[in-house]
């Protein structure tokens, strides 16, 4: 405990407070709830500790049972509604606290397909995080858990490339998240597989002989339904596939030479110096263009701080970029009309009107002719335009933050300094900071 001393505390208490059941009704018919909540009756001296630094929650008002679990639409069980809810605050291994972040990383990288795993999405709420996501000219594939938190696969991809989910597995798999696309793109015509498997933990039970199990078999049906050649695997595995000496890292290595697989990242993944994060294609495939390259991805939340325990892992195919999405827009050249003989066509136009004309004629013939003219002296062109990401929000104050940023983080690699190094951490908070506000 002695790590924590002097530091904030958040206890989190879900229990009951004594025997009575309170009856429920749905969120949405609630709108005075706010009303009825009451604060405990009793002294807080007799609960808290006297440090102020210690914050105590509870699930229920006094008197009242906690329920733990509710039932789930798919016979299944999920937590209370309380649990649930302050993790979707504090959850910060999902895309939903860091969105504008990647975002803006995907823009400045000019990323063409990015591969999210662990993204949570998947609830109605979740409809603003998806659009502070996805930059203009992108678009979105997500998969979510249905019987549990956490988790989801989420594929973000340029809108000029032909990408379509494919539903080929007859067989469910319970220890890892799986989803495939078709990529084509120029002359590339691939199955991208997209793989999250949680590590095995007391709450999910899970077991890595099963795992192993359904993870070759997976393999098999990927390997052999179409070209090995055309197969490129990626996600987070969750194995220390650096260490040689893990009897469960050497099973994996096995499960892709007995299949003429070969997995091509080799520098640490993760800030603890791991290998979690994988790409995998056929030995002899072409798909790839060099060594992938792991990158910090140097991505905060909207306070600023740090928020990305794993790094990013950029690959290049041996395919031609997709060509920019471009949008026709319709324009007239107004400043280029010549005024004196704009002006003179409007007089002329109007000094042969009949007084004689009703109401209805003399506003006809006014608007008539004036599109007239106006058509002949800035007619209506079409242009072809690239379509970028909407930036009218980025400020000069943001542009300069994301400078220093990037200055610093060159100082820091150049000197290994760890001086530099939190040098380079503040400006990535000023800059994260300045990113939420900006937007």
């Amino acid at each position: 405990m002695y790590s924590i001393h002097r530091k904030p505390k958040y206890l989190i208490f879900q229990a009951c407070r004594e025997g009575l059941e309170q009856s429920y009704r749905h969120a949405a018919d609630d709108s005075d709830a706010r009303g009825q909540l009451h604060s405990d009756d009793k002294p807080l001296s007799e609960k808290l500790h006297q440090d102020s630094d210690i914050l105590l929650s509870f699930a229920t008002t006094p008197g009242y049972v906690a329920y733990r679990k509710v039932p789930h639409e798919k016979n299944q069980w999920i937590g209370s509604w309380f649990i649930r809810a302050l993790l979707d605050v504090f959850e910060n291994k999902s895309v939903k606290n860091k969105a504008l972040a990647i975002c803006d990383f995907v823009t400045s990288h000019d990323l063409d397909i990015l591969a999210i795993t662990e993204s949570w999405l998947g609830s109605d709420v979740d409809e603003g995080v998806i659009q502070d996501l996805v930059p203009s000219g992108y678009s979105i594939i997500h998969h979510s858990r249905s019987n549990r938190r956490g988790g989801g696969i989420a594929l973000l991809f340029k809108g000029g490339i032909g990408i379509k989910r494919l539903n080929v597995h007859e067989k469910h798999f319970t220890h890892f998240e799986h989803m495939e696309f078709s990529v084509h793109s120029g002359d590339l015509n691939i199955r991208l597989c997209v793989i999250y498997r949680p590590p095995p933990s007391k709450s999910n039970g899970f077991r890595n002989t099963v795992f192993f199990e359904e993870w070759e078999s997976y393999l098999d049906q990927n390997t052999i339904l179409v070209p090995a050649h055309n197969v490129l695997f990626t996600g987070d595995f969750n194995f220390h596939l650096d260490n040689l000496s893990d009897p469960d890292a050497l099973r994996f290595h096995q499960s892709l030479k007995d299949r003429n697989l070969t997995q091509h990242v080799k520098d640490a993944t993760h800030e603890r110096g791991h290998i979690l994060d994988l790409i995998i294609t056929n030995k002899d495939s072409q798909i790839l263009n060099g060594v992938p390259n792991v990158r910090r991805p140097n991505i905060s939340d909207a306070q600023g701080n740090l928020a990305c325990d794993h790094f990013s892992v950029h690959a290049t195919l041996t395919c031609q970029k997709p060509k920019s999405m471009r949008k026709d827009i319709s324009l007239r050249k107004c400043k280029e009309i010549d005024m004196t003989a704009f002006k003179k066509d409007i007089v002329d136009c109007f000094s042969c009107t009949g007084i004689d004309s009703s109401v209805e004629q003399q506003v006809e013939h006014y608007r008539g002719n004036l599109s007239n003219i106006f058509d002949k002296h800035a007619p209506v062109t079409i242009k072809s335009v690239v379509l970028r990401p909407n930036t009218e929000w980025y400020s000069d104050d943001l542009n300069n933050a994301k400078r220093d940023k990037r200055k610093a983080e060159r100082k820091w690699r150049d000197s290994k300094l760890e001086v530099h190094h939190q040098i380079f951490k503040e400006k990535c908070r000023t800059f994260g900071k300045l990113l939420y506000i900006a937007k």
